[in-house]
């Protein structure tokens, strides 16, 4: 397999009609402890998604991480990304009680 190797997701195959549901399922390096998949870029390693996204809008904001929108931690399509805030991320995963704060802001952006 080569480095940095990716490819097209399905939502389901009977072996004559695949219907694609465009993720970019990373078939690379995953960091063993997380599952993460990472690739080396230079003389140091990130994360695969940060590279494609990187690749196809530039830098991912200060303080902000990857999320998938897809739902699919080995997806590396950058279409399939948001950059959020950490809070955020816990927030939609549901890992973190929402605040009376975090509604308010939420509230004023809409």
């Amino acid at each position: 397999m080569k480095r940095g190797a990716w490819r097209e997701a399905t939502l389901k195959d009977d072996g004559e009609n695949a219907v694609a549901c465009g993720c970019w399922i990373w078939e690379g390096r995953v960091e063993p402890q997380t599952g993460v998949p990472v690739i080396r870029e230079k003389h140091s390693m990130t994360t695969a998604a940060r590279y494609y996204w990187k690749r196809e809008n530039g830098e991912v904001p200060e303080g902000r991480v990857l999320m998938a929108l897809c739902g699919e931690s080995l997806c590396v399509r950058p279409n399939h990304r948001e950059p959020v805030t950490m809070a955020t991320l816990k927030y939609r995963r549901g890992n973190v009680k929402a605040t009376r704060e975090m509604c308010n802001t939420a509230l004023r952006m809409v």
